[in-house]
């Protein structure tokens, strides 16, 4: 997680007017410059959250569409074709190697975001096992809500899964796998304010069984590493 953690480092730029041999002064020029900066600027600052937003309930529509199904034979889950209908194409395919992963899985992962980084990753994964879809994961890194540790110990276990997301908001990661048995279940990770410490809620049926939280010091094993698409 500490390498999903890097501080984003702000762009700068700089506009500068071309010499003019129309003899306008040059206080004249800085201000016309100024004025000009400073439109662009509220103009990418409107612009942003509207952009983000349209893209998180892209994310959310598209995420909500597909079913997970049994772990071992993809039974209950969507297919391979409809997965792909509402997804579209993927940005990557890899065959999943991670420990618990059903033997001759693929990996589909689509990318949200219009720079692919650790600092502002959004992002969907899914597990596809005899062309059924049995895992699914969603990544918000760079727009994700940041909690304290007030809301994770108001949290209490039997809480169901919905209401834990309206009371804490979007995730910076959520997983889902199966639909059914002991190996079905529903994870949410949510990051600190200061992004130092990793709150994970982990859900069976819906219903909240177990949380944890961790430190860069003492990672929880339930977090995973975002899906490279390069």
């Amino acid at each position: 997680m500490k390498k999903l953690l890097i501080t984003a480092v702000a762009l700068l730029t700089t506009a500068s007017l071309a010499g003019c041999g129309n003899g306008t002064p040059k206080s004249t020029r800085s201000a016309i410059s100024n004025k000009q900066s400073t439109q662009a600027t509220n103009h990418k600052q409107t612009q942003q959250p509207q952009n983000t937003t349209a893209i998180n309930q892209k994310m959310t529509a598209q995420f909500n569409q597909i079913k997970t199904g049994a772990v071992t034979n993809g039974s209950g889950g969507s297919s391979k074709a409809r997965v792909l209908s509402v997804m579209g194409k993927p940005d990557k395919e890899s065959k999943a190697t991670k420990q618990g992963t059903a033997k001759g899985s693929k990996v589909y992962t689509w990318k949200f975001s219009q720079q692919t980084s650790k600092r502002t990753y959004k992002a969907i994964s899914i597990d596809i096992v005899k062309d059924k879809a049995v895992s699914k994961n969603a990544f918000q890194v760079g727009s994700s809500t940041k909690i304290h540790a007030s809301q994770y110990h108001h949290i209490s276990k039997g809480a169901q899964l919905a209401s834990v997301k309206k009371q804490l908001g979007t995730p910076i990661e959520e997983m889902v796998m199966g639909n059914k048995g002991p190996y079905s279940s529903q994870i949410l990770v949510y990051l600190d304010k200061d992004i130092q410490i990793t709150y994970t809620f982990s859900f069976i049926d819906q219903k909240l069984m177990d949380k944890s939280s961790s430190t860069e010091k003492n990672e929880s094993s339930t977090s995973q590493d975002l899906p490279s698409i390069d």
